[in-house]
């Protein structure tokens, strides 16, 4: 089996080719699979996630210029797939609200409203 160093994995990759690919997966797809199944508890939809991340990092890396670590470069691509992975597929938590009312009532008056975190992080609750 041959040993590659991280730097010569990441100039293969860039050239397409499909060893230092290979070995880039070998090295790094336990650690970003981890990732992916943080973000769902369904291993079906991690795999998923983490396929299209892994093609998404091949497909970039020769805009990695070396300024910062590789692996973090990685996560951020693994991270914001899974994340625009649940924007797409609209599996987004539900908030309980619950109705302003006049007079006291019963908690069954509940209204089921989604919340995408991004408006929740711009207001000020």
């Amino acid at each position: 089996m041959e040993t590659y160093t991280l730097e010569s994995i990441i100039d293969g990759c860039k050239t397409g080719n499909r060893k230092a690919q290979n070995a880039l997966y070998q090295k790094y797809s336990s650690e970003l699979l981890t990732i992916c199944r943080r973000y769902t508890r369904n291993p079906d939809e991690a795999d998923d996630i983490f396929i299209e991340a892994f093609m998404k990092i091949l497909q970039n890396i020769s805009t990695y210029k070396g300024a910062g670590s590789f692996d973090g470069w990685m996560k951020r691509i693994v991270i914001n797939q899974a994340l625009n992975y649940y924007r797409k597929n609209k599996k987004l938590p539900f908030l309980m609200i619950s109705m302003r009312l006049t007079k006291p009532m019963s908690l069954t008056l509940m209204n089921i409203v989604p919340v995408d975190f991004q408006l929740l992080l711009q207001k000020n609750y």
